[in-house]
């Protein structure tokens, strides 16, 4: 049988169990035995997992039950091996079955490994079959074979017909910082009435946006930035729309995750390893499961010290680690955005809102790890603004070009994004400008570091107008873009953004 699903959990152990065995007989009748000093393939059935997890000296009476033997057997020799991993599978799709899903549940499954090595936290075709493990009589599945399925980014072919597509995102705004925002007002007014259901909240909008048309690495002056990938965090009121906004978004746009409440733990977040069924079992959270995605993050009861600081790594390096016996390792290179409420207030309660950042992460290693905090709060929209009857408000973009933008956004490789002498320029320029404004009492714009959160969303304003060169194959950054990105930071939204100014 053929099927479809992910891997959430793997055995920390590998097992190793006989292939083809060679074997030694005592009985009378050996010079007519047909199994004597004879290589014997064990065939691929339920009875090889009862290999697993014995004592090796009950591997004789094993194989004479898999072979249905009588006599007595002296002894016998192991000739090779096979390679079984214990794996746990989700959201499975049987192609015998018209796709039809069977299940979401964890079910536990056996892959016998000839090479192709298999991971966490990534979708397979398997070929094998349906068996019921002998100790449990729980149903389970014995692969042989695994084709790793291509991710919609991995998937992602920029045809003709596709750049023409994305060509409708290039506006016409003759390096008019004022032009860009305009658009982006209009268009954030359609997702508004269209998508969110939250009017008057284009900031939140403008930050969800930007999340999503943000890269994973990039040279900038023949500097490599590993670690580009946005990590912001919004703080406001409850019931302005935060949480809405950003989660109606992501199911518009098909693509990311969103965890919040009991979830919001380190097993639930990174991963850990635990017993299932008497197996230590790796599963990874939902910071690596979503590696060059992106994932909500939508606090609702508030992470604590302990939680942060064990985030830091993963935040700073892209990299979750789990320490038992050995340490595992995986990928987790996933644009965050955490929001929360004040603690125990309201934003209007700080004489500066961005003063509620300290109150909820302790740590000021923690903060300058966010390239931005963006605050709001009740009061920034009038309550005669929110209870009025709108006029429709037409769609500027459709849903398949938006997520081909996406998917164009995140497929671009560190060398297919380039920058124009003048954005290096203007972002050495800017970045002095920045760092002469704010103080690093809350250290998210320092000297040394402002260049790289510049260019990181000077690279997120060029995706979203798509600019371009080579027919699509590179992603352009302009002065333009560089100059919406510091207008950002400072002009637009100084009175509630990034720190604390001198």
């Amino acid at each position: 049988m053929n099927i479809k699903c992910s891997i959430v959990g793997k055995d920390l152990y590998t097992y190793k169990i006989p292939k083809v065995i060679r074997i030694l007989c005592s009985c009378e009748e050996i010079n007519n035995c047909s199994i004597v000093n004879k290589d014997i393939t064990l065939s691929i059935s339920s009875k090889l997992l009862l290999f697993i997890k014995v004592p090796v000296s009950r591997n004789i009476h094993i194989i004479k039950d898999i072979l249905g033997l009588q006599c007595k057997i002296r002894n016998y020799e192991v000739i090779e091996y096979y390679v079984i991993d214990r794996i746990f599978i989700s959201d499975i799709v049987s192609s015998d079955a018209d796709h039809t899903t069977i299940s979401k549940l964890p079910f536990s499954a056996f892959y016998i490994n000839s090479g192709f090595e298999i991971d966490i936290n990534k979708c397979y075709e398997f070929e094998g079959i349906n068996v019921i493990e002998p100790y449990t009589q729980s149903i389970s599945f014995i692969f042989t074979k695994a084709t790793l399925i291509k991710s919609d980014v991995d998937s992602f072919i920029l045809t003709k017909d596709v750049h023409s597509m994305l060509k409708c995102f290039n506006i016409e705004h003759n390096n008019n910082v004022q032009i860009i925002f305009d658009y982006l007002y209009n268009l954030y007014e359609s997702y508004a009435y269209n998508i969110t259901r939250i009017y008057g909240r284009f900031d939140i909008h403008l930050v969800t946006d930007l999340m999503f048309k943000s890269v994973i690495s990039y040279k900038f002056d023949n500097d490599i930035v590993n670690e580009a990938w946005l990590d912001v965090l919004i703080v406001g009121d409850t019931r302005i729309g935060k949480g809405e906004v950003c989660e109606n978004l992501l199911n518009y746009f098909g693509v990311g995750d969103i965890i919040s409440g009991d979830m919001c733990t380190i097993v639930g977040l990174i991963g850990a390893v635990r017993k299932i069924s008497d197996t230590l079992v790796i599963t990874w959270g939902k910071i690596p499961q979503n590696d060059r995605g992106l994932l909500i993050i939508d606090e609702k009861f508030k992470l604590n010290e302990a939680i942060w600081s064990q985030l830091t790594r993963i935040r700073s390096k892209g990299i979750a680690e789990i320490t038992k016996s050995v340490i595992q390792k995986a990928y987790a290179r996933t644009r965050l955005l955490f929001i929360c409420n004040p603690n125990n207030q309201s934003v209007s309660s700080y004489s500066y809102g961005i003063q509620a950042v300290p109150d909820i992460v302790k740590s000021s290693e923690d903060i300058s790890r966010f390239d931005f905090v963006l605050i709001v709060s009740e009061h920034e929209v009038d309550v005669n603004e929110m209870n009025k009857s709108r006029e429709p408000v037409k769609s500027i973009h459709t849903r398949e070009e938006e997520r081909a933008l996406i998917m164009w956004t995140w497929s671009r490789d560190i060398d297919d994004i380039i920058f124009s002498d003048a954005a290096i320029q203007a972002v050495y320029n800017f970045s002095i400008k920045l760092a002469n404004v704010y103080t690093a009492f809350i250290p998210l714009i320092q000297g040394s570091n402002i260049r790289v959160k510049l260019t990181k969303l000077a690279i997120c304003f060029a995706a979203r107008l798509y600019s371009n060169k080579n027919n699509g194959r590179k992603l352009f950054i302009d002065e333009i873009h560089v100059r919406c990105a510091y207008f950002f930071l400072i002009l637009y939204t100084k009175r509630k953004l990034v720190g604390t100014m001198h």
